[in-house]
């Protein structure tokens, strides 16, 4: 029993990320025909191919890590292949240009219920923080399985819409979704390879139980 409980306490590995997000992908592409009226597919259809997205960000950034001595791009200096300096002021596009060779595509930095558009190729000149609809914590660390590592953009902070550029966030603070993208609700990539769809209090909860005292997302 006690082997078993450990074994349930681990973060996941990147082999059921990898399960997590085949799962996903059936399960969007199946679910799409019933989910779509006149052209136009549901807001619960959206979230779902968002959440898909964002789990693919998450494995990307994992993958990354094995590369680097456990570290996020965030961590580690653009001398030494990271993006760091990037991250450290509020630009989110580098840091996802760092790890393109796992990302394959800047398509999937696009929420479909996000009006934002999606580059040519990370490499083209015209990719920037436009083209991303998913903010990055420069703060995220594989210690800490349960901090935000990647999420929707439209955040709020005791009400009020966040901008662009570095958000500092206390466990104690009140955050939430605004009503753009996704009405209220949002997606969050977690260090240990899970997304969670969460609303408004579960947002909260889920930055009480993170347990590192410094969180600084870097919003598009």
């Amino acid at each position: 029993m006690e082997t078993l409980r450990k074994k349930s306490a681990r973060a996941l590995t990147l082999i059921e990320v990898l399960i997590v997000v085949a799962v996903v992908a059936i399960l969007a592409v199946l679910l799409l025909p019933y989910t779509t009226y006149n052209g136009h597919a549901s807001s619960s259809a959206r979230r779902m191919a968002c959440a898909n997205n964002l789990l693919q960000v998450d494995l990307g950034f994992r993958l990354w890590t094995q590369d680097n001595s456990d570290k996020f791009p965030m961590q580690v200096s653009m001398t030494n292949g990271g993006s760091m300096e990037s991250a450290a002021a509020g630009d989110v596009a580098p840091v996802f240009q760092v790890v393109s060779n796992e990302l394959k595509t800047p398509k999937i930095l696009v929420c479909p219920a996000d009006s934002r558009q999606f580059a040519a190729t990370f490499s083209s000149r015209d990719f920037s923080a436009s083209n991303v609809s998913y903010f990055v914590n420069r703060d995220a660390s594989v210690d800490y399985p349960q901090m935000f590592l990647s999420g929707d953009r439209k955040l709020t902070t005791n009400g009020v819409p966040v901008n662009s550029g570095i958000l500092v966030l206390t466990t104690n603070q009140v955050i939430g979704w605004t009503q753009e993208i996704h009405q209220g609700r949002g997606n969050i990539a977690f260090t240990d390879g899970h997304v969670q769809s969460l609303s408004n209090s579960a947002l909260n909860r889920a930055l009480q139980d993170i347990g590192s005292p410094t969180n600084r997302l870097v919003i598009p």
